[in-house]
């Protein structure tokens, strides 16, 4: 007996010393399996839309961070069923990607941050007072004392009220690009030609608003005449001729080309409704047509008490895109007709060339506009409405960027019919600054040239019958019973 218990014992030291061995094994084998995973692993997006991959552009420009950057994510977070439930979803998922590219790529600059406004007031309100934010739900993307704010509302892009595709890629790379952009980048306005004053206050032809506007948004603004100059700055950022009252010399047209045509510049160009400038034939070039007349509109709504003209017809381009989607009205004084007319231009095929703003159907190019006389549209002079208010041109260039960051996207080139709408005056008329902002996007290559689609957001319901229902439980339930089984024959066995 005594022996038959030693041999007992002895059986069971070697069972659990089997047992310690396996589990050990395990360990390390699971250790090991975690070690390789996190260095050599490999990633795959088989949805339809790659929805959970980041674009190659966004990869890259990831890896090139040369500087910190801050995102700051302040919104409630309020559960299943909360307004922002859906959005910090989409958010989390695409800011865990740009974080996990960002480690892949060895980039230690980017830093992201989640922080619930209401369970966490005291981190937000530190965070929104800091940088000088009064929207309590903010995304903030930040880099030293530079920030870019993306409205929520912009993130998604919607059709008849239903949610239709996320374009958070594109808004946080286009932030991205704005607080990393080169310091010495700076905005010029013309000077010399009876031009609107940069630092005015008069409320007509004074851009004193214009000027605070832009530069509390981190843009570096200056006054530039280009009388006695070689050519263009090297650090304009873009060009803006706002309301020039006399021809520009044919020197100073020469720069302009040069700008627009060799360095790929960016020149915004808004004209008073009557005058010549002597810029039509570089308009030509960039197939862009100034017409005659005066823009008059007998729509209702579409004039103020003081006459001024109110836009609400928009073109599909990148910088009346918001403008569109928020159903926001610009505000124009008098303006002339500037139209898209590609076949002018020298060389159209290089060419992008789209309408902005219209007036509405009701309106027309009046070309016989005198005091004391009745304004008549008279068929067969006048051009009838919807007239065209703008128009921008792109010009395509040969090495124009996919992935190669350092490539040009060739010059770019805006005309209006108007110059108020950006005086004083009119400057406080929420469509009009959102419309400068969205032209600085667009003529600073931050908007439709980043190779980011946006990613479709779908739905499926799936509908079944009862009889349908019957015969697919047996299915689901099928796996989940013959696991259970091989459990406990296992346990058996082992037993």
């Amino acid at each position: 007996m005594k022996r038959g218990r030693e041999d007992f014992r002895r059986l069971n030291r070697l069972r659990l010393g089997n047992t310690l061995l396996q589990v050990l094994l395990a360990l390390l084998l699971l250790g090991a399996l975690n070690y390789l995973g996190s260095r050599y692993y490999e990633r795959w997006d088989w949805t339809e839309d790659r929805r959970f991959s980041l674009s190659p552009e966004t990869r890259a420009r990831l890896a090139q961070l040369a500087e910190p950057v801050e995102i700051l994510v302040v919104l409630p977070s309020g559960g299943e069923g909360a307004p922002t439930e859906r959005l910090l979803a989409d958010l989390r998922r695409l800011l865990g990607n740009f974080r996990r590219v960002a480690r892949e790529e060895g980039n230690p600059n980017l830093s992201v941050e989640f922080i619930d406004l209401y369970k966490d007031r005291r981190r937000a309100r530190e965070v929104l007072g800091r940088h000088g934010v009064s929207t309590p739900e903010s995304i903030l993307v930040v880099s030293g004392s530079r920030l870019r704010q993306i409205p929520p509302h912009t993130l998604y892009e919607t059709e008849a009220g239903r949610i239709r595709a996320f374009r958070g890629e594109a808004a946080f790379l286009t932030a991205l690009l704005e607080v990393t952009r080169p310091e010495d980048e700076v905005l010029y306005f013309l000077s010399g030609h009876g031009e609107y004053g940069l630092e005015s206050v008069d409320p007509v032809e004074g851009l004193s608003r214009l000027s605070t506007f832009l530069r509390t948004r981190g843009f570096a603004v200056e006054s530039l005449s280009l009388g006695g100059r070689a050519a263009v700055p090297e650090d304009a950022g873009a060009l803006f001729l706002v309301g020039p009252l006399t021809r520009l010399p044919p020197r100073e047209l020469r720069l302009l080309r040069e700008y627009l045509e060799a360095r790929d510049g960016s020149l915004l160009t808004f004209l008073r409704p009557e005058g010549e400038t002597g810029l039509s034939p570089l308009f030509a070039d960039w197939g862009i047509r100034v017409g005659e007349g005066t823009v008059i509109d007998r729509s209702p709504g579409a004039r103020t008490v003081a006459g001024d003209l109110l836009v609400r017809a928009y073109g599909a381009h990148p910088a009346t895109r918001s403008l569109d989607e928020l159903g926001l009205t610009v505000l124009l004084g008098l303006s002339r007709p500037v139209e898209a007319d590609p076949q002018l231009a020298a060389d159209p095929g290089t060419l992008k060339v789209e309408e902005l703003l219209f007036s509405s159907g009701r309106s027309w190019a009046e070309r016989d506009r005198r005091p004391g006389v009745p304004l008549r549209f008279e068929e067969g002079v006048d051009r009838v409405g919807p007239v065209p208010l703008a128009a921008a041109a792109r010009r395509q260039s040969e090495n124009r960027f996919r992935i190669d960051l350092d490539a040009s996207l060739g010059g770019r080139l805006a005309v209006f019919g108007d110059a108020g709408f950006l005086a004083n005056e009119r400057l406080e008329a929420v469509g009009n600054r959102l419309l400068v902002l969205g032209l600085l996007d667009w003529a600073l290559e931050r908007s439709e040239e980043l190779n980011v689609p946006a990613k479709p957001v779908r739905s499926y319901l799936v509908v079944l019958s009862d009889e349908e229902l019957r015969r697919l439980l047996p299915m689901l339930a099928l796996p989940a019973s013959l696991l259970t089984m091989a459990g406990i024959v296992v346990a058996l066995v082992r037993r």
